[in-house]
C-alpha cells in the first residue's frame, strides 16, 4: 500500500465504545516509498507549551530511528519523538548535545495494538519531572532507561519558525522513513494537556478516544486524514496544512 492511504481503523480498537466517539480514518507512512509530511513554519508558537497526541499502529518493528515526529532546522537543532531499534519510545530536545532525553524502559512491539500516545511539554515547571509527561493508552510512563529532563524554561523546536513533520527525520532530509499507520495528530500549542483531553477508561477497562473540542493554540493543528485528496489537510481551522510526499 502506498502512502496515506485512508484506512479505516482495526474494528477491534473501537468496538468497546458505546455512542462515543468513532475515527474513521487513518494515514499509513510506508517506508519502501519514502513517504512523510511536513510543513515548514514562517512563524511558530509557544516553544515551552504544547501536546502532541496521536493513535499508531507499527507494520514493522526493530529497525533504527522509526521517527514519527520532529521539528528544527538542522540535524544539530531538533525536537524528535521515534521509535528506535529496540522497540522503546524516545523523546529528545538536542542542540548540538541532549538537553531533554527519556527512553522508556517499556517496548511497543504489539503489530495488533493501536497504541494512543500523548506527550505534554511543560518547561516552566518547577519539578522536572512534571516538565514533560508521555503517556500511552491514558497511563503516564515513568520507567525510563534514560531520563533527562529539560532545564526549566527550555525552548524546545517544537512551536518555533522551523519544519515540523511526520514519518522521517525531519530535520535531517534523509531515511530512514517511518512503518506505521497513523491517525488523529492534534497538535495544541500553547497547553499542556492532560490524557482524559483525547481519550477516556470505558465501562470494558479500555482506552477508547474521546472527541478533542478544545483549541489548538497558535501553530497547532488537527489531521484527520478524511481528504484522501488532502491527507496533510488541517481541519482545526488554523489552516497550518502539511504538504505530503513519496
Amino acid at each position: 500500500m502506498g502512502l496515506f492511504q485512508n484506512h479505516m481503523m482495526a474494528a477491534a480498537a473501537y468496538t468497546s465504545v458505546a455512542a462515543a466517539y468513532t475515527i474513521d480514518n487513518s494515514c499509513l507512512f510506508n517506508s519502501d516509498d519514502s513517504t512523510y509530511m511536513q510543513r515548514d513554519y514562517g512563524s511558530g508558537g509557544n516553544t515551552k507549551l504544547w501536546t502532541m497526541s496521536f493513535w499508531i499502529k507499527r507494520t514493522e518493528f526493530g529497525y533504527e530511528n522509526a521517527q514519527i515526529f520532529g521539528a528544527g532546522d538542522s540535524i544539530n537543532y531538533t525536537t524528535d519523538g521515534l521509535f528506535d531499534d529496540d522497540d522503546r519510545f524516545r523523546l529528545w530536545n538536542y542542540a548540538d548535545g541532549y538537553q531533554m532525553r527519556l527512553i522508556t524502559t517499556s517496548v511497543f512491539q504489539d503489530p495488533a495494538a493501536w497504541y494512543h500516545v500523548v506527550v505534554a511539554y511543560d518547561s516552566a515547571q518547577s519539578t522536572a519531572a512534571d516538565r514533560v509527561t508521555i503517556s500511552f493508552d491514558g497511563v503516564k510512563i515513568t520507567g525510563f532507561d534514560t531520563e533527562e529532563y529539560p532545564a526549566q524554561n527550555l525552548d524546545s523546536f517544537l512551536g518555533s519558525d522551523v519544519r515540523t513533520g511526520f514519518g522521517r527525520y525531519i530535520s535531517y532530509n534523509n531515511p530512514p522513513y517511518l512503518d506505521a499507520y497513523l491517525s488523529e495528530i492534534h497538535y495544541v500549542n500553547g497547553s499542556a494537556l492532560a490524557v482524559t483531553a483525547f481519550g477516556k477508561t470505558n465501562t470494558d477497562g479500555d482506552w477508547v478516544p474521546i472527541e478533542y473540542t478544545g483549541s489548538h493554540g497558535t501553530g497547532g493543528f488537527f489531521l484527520d486524514f478524511e481528504s484522501s485528496g488532502d491527507l496533510g489537510n488541517d481541519v482545526s481551522g488554523n489552516n497550518n496544512d502539511m504538504t505530503t510526499y513519496g
